[in-house]
């Protein structure tokens, strides 16, 4: 499964009612071994912050997609969202 699949799955899944505690546990498990196993590739940190984005945890994700940038200075997801973020907070 390609990680766009696996976000589209966690975004349909935490809207569903049945989305719990432990499924956002175990997605969040998912992305950080994903991270950790591509401590150097900057789709795993990008990735790392839509998720966070996607939870609306704005601070984590900017911490990743800042990351993302530094691996890969081309990421014009990363700035972005970076961008996207800071109006989100006002910044």
């Amino acid at each position: 499964m390609s990680i766009s699949k696996f976000l589209d799955y966690i975004y349909l899944e935490k809207k569903s009612s049945h989305h719990t505690k432990v499924a956002y546990n175990s997605n969040l498990l998912s992305f950080e071994d994903f991270v950790k196993t591509n401590p150097t590739g900057y789709n795993a940190q990008d990735s790392m912050g839509e998720y966070y984005f996607m939870e609306k945890d704005y601070d984590n994700a900017l911490v990743h997609y800042k990351k993302s940038i530094e691996l890969y200075p081309g990421s014009t997801n990363g700035y972005n969202k970076v961008k996207e973020i800071d109006v989100l907070l006002g910044k």
